[in-house]
């Protein structure tokens, strides 16, 4: 997952705001996992 969203944010270099979103996406689905 944190993987992936790393990749997805490197490969689509859009604005801080998208990545941070993705970044709090994914920390989200890593926390619900847990």
């Amino acid at each position: 997952m944190a993987g992936a969203g790393a990749t997805a944010g490197v490969t689509q270099p859009m604005s801080l705001t998208q990545v941070m979103v993705v970044t709090a996406v994914t920390a989200v689905k890593v926390a619900q996992a847990c």
